[in-house]
């Protein structure tokens, strides 16, 4: 089909550009100069030294300054995410999940500006010194368990036809390709309200609800191609942990982490349910 070649033609050329060695180099300085920037921005907010009419586009703490950094780190690992969708659904949770230690992370930087600068810990600071805590431990076990879960990750291989595979392929690429586009569209929105209001919004807890919606999609579409149980219960349970960690960047802050962790513990479980019953009779 014409779409599906013109989907293959601009999904693979966008690929080939942000793998381009170039392309990562010229990010990589962009975080830098990003970073270097804001921190130069924070002084001058304290020195007084920014005008008040773009006082809000300055951080109000140098902490907030790592902020920017895991903001941009945390674009391109949606980008990257997205590019990856095509290739397989666990090689694509697993992105959501580095994503979701890296959301941690942030969170943990931004409890941060609670604290004065020069930072000392007083009685006032104690609950954001949890908190840190909380999503610092949360992170780090997300990260194990991703480390677990790449580890045991396997692929369906119930796809044999080369035609079959090619369209499934090309559709995917396709609701990449959406996504893509959705999301571009979203964070010029952020960057607007950033500049006009001084508040970015919560783009990446809207981008996950999409993201959300692409997997069903996905998963609808491969139980077509794969229609055993154990590859739909697999897809059906990788989506549902996508679910789970859309609620834990929606929850109070103490949640957030536990759920993010609940999360990574589900998807790990589901995929050693699917490698434990490969080849039973009952699993297909």
């Amino acid at each position: 089909m014409f779409i599906y070649d013109w989907a293959n033609t601009l999904f693979d050329g966008i690929r080939r550009l942000w793998d381009h060695k170039a392309t990562q180099g010229a990010l990589n300085s962009a975080m830098i100069v990003a970073f270097l920037l804001a921190v130069a921005a924070a002084g001058g907010r304290r020195l007084g030294l920014i005008p008040q009419s773009y006082i809000h586009l300055a951080p109000d703490s140098v902490f907030n300054s790592v902020d920017v950094v895991l903001t941009f780190m945390l674009v391109m690992g949606v980008f990257r995410l997205i590019l990856i969708m095509p290739c397989s659904f666990s090689k694509a949770m697993g992105e959501q999940f580095q994503l979701m230690s890296l959301l941690l992370l942030r969170s943990a930087f931004k409890a941060l500006s609670d604290f004065p600068d020069p930072i000392q810990v007083e009685a006032a600071q104690i609950g954001s010194l949890g908190l840190i805590m909380a999503d610092g431990v949360g992170s780090l076990l997300v990260f194990v368990l991703l480390g677990l879960f790449r580890r045991y990750r396997e692929p369906s291989g119930e796809l044999q036809d080369g035609a079959s595979l090619y369209s499934f392929v090309s559709v995917k690429k396709i609701v990449a390709l959406v996504l893509l586009v959705l999301f571009l569209i979203m964070a010029c929105r952020s960057l607007w309200g950033l500049a006009t209001i001084g508040s970015a919004g919560r783009l990446f807890e809207s981008f996950y609800t999409l993201l959300i919606l692409g997997n069903i999609l996905l998963m609808l579409v491969s139980q077509r191609h794969m229609p055993s149980y154990r590859s739909t219960f697999r897809n059906t349970g990788f989506s549902l942990a996508t679910l789970f960690l859309l609620l834990a960047l929606a929850s109070p802050p103490l949640y957030k982490p536990a759920l993010g962790v609940a999360a990574a513990l589900f998807a790990l479980l589901v995929t050693l349910a699917h490698r434990a019953f490969r080849g039973s009779p009952g699993a297909g």
